[in-house]
């Protein structure tokens, strides 16, 4: 998406090492437009959107894809741990923890309203993995920020069936001066 650092090129050489790694290189056009381009290209069965600054636990994705396949979910949704600005994993805080567990599927609009009914919906699309073939006619919404609430809405009310995996399978890094410093 326009990086002006080396990370073009870094890509480029994992992409001669490794077949399965595809790189785009376009102009900036902000993050909803890198997540349409990746979304795009992409020929697996599962999308996962992992923020640059963020990280996973090592088998997170296995675990959630081993979920999606025994629910038949379109959306596995999952939890968080917050790494502070000194690098440490606060294990205490838990602002990305689902207050219940929902370890059944359900639709996804109807597993929506009981996450607001509970004051519990994250619309962070980094604690999502979601089958590709759920993306069909959905988007990132370009040129605004916080797109990831809108497209969250829109996935859920569009999903068959979403699933909830109690684990804190994601490593959000908060810290001063980013746009994302509060839960959305």
């Amino acid at each position: 998406d326009g990086s002006t650092d080396k990370s073009g090129e870094i890509c480029d050489n994992y992409a001669k090492k490794y077949e399965f790694i595809k790189v785009k290189h376009t102009q900036n056009a902000g993050v909803s437009s890198a997540r349409n381009t990746g979304a795009s290209l992409a020929k697996g069965e599962y999308i996962y959107f992992l923020d640059s600054d963020d990280c996973i636990v090592p088998d997170a994705i296995e675990r959630l894809v081993a979920a999606a396949e025994h629910y038949k979910a379109d959306v596995v949704y999952f939890d968080s741990y917050i790494i502070n600005e000194s690098g440490e994993c606060d294990f205490n805080n838990k602002t990305y923890v689902h207050k219940e567990s929902h370890c059944y599927a359900r639709e996804g609009k109807e597993q929506m309203q009981k996450l607001f009914e509970q004051n519990n919906f994250f619309t962070c699309v980094q604690m999502l993995l979601i089958r590709r073939s759920a993306l069909e006619g959905l988007e990132f919404y370009p040129g605004i920020l916080y797109e990831d609430c809108l497209f969250t809405f829109e996935l859920f009310i569009k999903a068959k069936a979403v699933v909830h995996l109690p684990m804190r399978l994601y490593l959000r890094r908060e810290r001063s001066g980013s746009i994302m410093p509060v839960k959305v």
